[in-house]
């Protein structure tokens, strides 16, 4: 289940609501969201909100919570699908059991800590989130490493017909029950590809480019070698271009006007999009989907 995470922020807490069951605040001046900060967003592994309640008071809480465990006076957000502006509920959690709240408003809540993320894992919708994360290895494990495998995922299954022949390699003539081996990387792999698929597709369509981010001087030096390679082809020995540019960077002289001629294969200024296209285009109707499509047809009457 999807859901956020709303606890009361000590520094907030003027009238001492935190760990008060909801029939006391409602007596007193009533809920106020404005002294709430938002915790968790994410999906949980469970079907109710008495197993969420066991779940956030155990030592393994979700990756990227950043509250205390789930205790009384917290509001729990629940949403009815993973969808963007699903439609959701929110619940207090009261001395004994959960109470719904018809007039909680979470804008006005705090919003998590951290960097603006899309945070990915399989199964489920991409989420867009605020990270509390001090470092790489943080990171990783918020993840679960899911964004930086997707290149070893696809190369495993690049390996899969490889797989397969190794497994029906050598088969005596009319045996046959080695091939259930083949069920154990064959189906699943349909469900790592969905997931390769999912990830890509989201990281893709949020991806946005900074234009303007080698204007920054300190990026200065990596044209460096774009310096050297013009010398050289202006008629300058490699070493002496090398050497110079070198000193250039030394004593602080280095400049350059930001812009490459590359025209290598594959290189910036000459990427062979439409070679890559109609490899790829090969690569499909090698696959036969016309065919596939007029059998599904015929046996569908359609």
């Amino acid at each position: 289940m999807r859901v956020k995470i709303y606890q009361i922020a000590s520094e907030k807490d003027e009238h001492a609501y935190r760990f008060t069951p909801l029939s006391y605040v409602e007596k007193r001046r009533g809920i106020d969201p404005n002294i709430y900060k938002q915790v968790y967003y994410g999906d949980i592994d469970v079907d109710n909100l008495e197993s969420l309640y066991i779940r956030l008071n155990e030592d393994n809480r979700p990756p990227l919570y950043q509250g205390t465990s789930l205790s009384v006076s917290d509001v729990v957000e629940l949403f009815e699908t993973e969808e963007q502006n699903s439609d959701s509920k929110c619940f207090y959690v009261d001395s004994v059991g959960y109470k719904e709240l018809d007039n909680f408003d979470t804008s006005l809540c705090e919003e998590m800590n951290g960097e603006k993320a899309v945070y990915i894992t399989p199964h489920h919708t991409p989420l867009v989130l605020n990270m509390h994360i001090n470092d790489y290895k943080d990171l990783s494990a918020a993840v679960g490493g899911l964004i930086e495998l997707t290149r070893a995922k696809c190369n495993k299954l690049q390996s899969l017909p490889q797989q397969i022949m190794m497994i029906a390699n050598n088969l005596p003539s009319g045996y046959f029950r080695d091939l259930q081996i083949i069920k154990e990387v064959f189906l699943p792999a349909f469900q790592e590809l969905k997931d390769c698929l999912q990830m890509t597709t989201y990281i893709m369509n949020e991806i946005k480019v900074n234009e303007h981010i080698l204007d920054d001087d300190k990026y200065l030096l990596i044209f460096s070698v774009e310096e050297v390679n013009r010398l050289a082809r202006e008629g300058m020995p490699f070493r002496d271009a090398y050497k110079k540019v070198g000193l250039d960077i030394e004593a602080g002289k280095f400049s350059h006007t930001k812009e490459v001629h590359h025209t290598h294969e594959g290189s910036i200024g000459n990427l062979c999009n439409a070679e890559i296209s109609a490899l790829m285009q090969q690569v499909i109707d090698g696959f036969n989907f016309c065919g596939m499509e007029k059998a599904e047809k015929a046996l569908l009457g359609r």
